[in-house]
């Protein structure tokens, strides 16, 4: 289970990334974070 502050730092990285900011964690974050996101991060 996440907390506010859990989905608000999920929802800032989803929009950094360019992805869909709704502050859920799941595999498609997780998986673009793995990888980084192609800036060199």
């Amino acid at each position: 289970m996440l907390g506010d502050k859990s989905r608000e730092a999920i929802r800032a990285e989803q929009k950094r990334l360019g992805l869909e900011a709704n502050g859920r964690g799941g595999q498609k974050v997780l998986k673009v974070c793995a990888e980084g996101d192609g800036r060199g991060v």
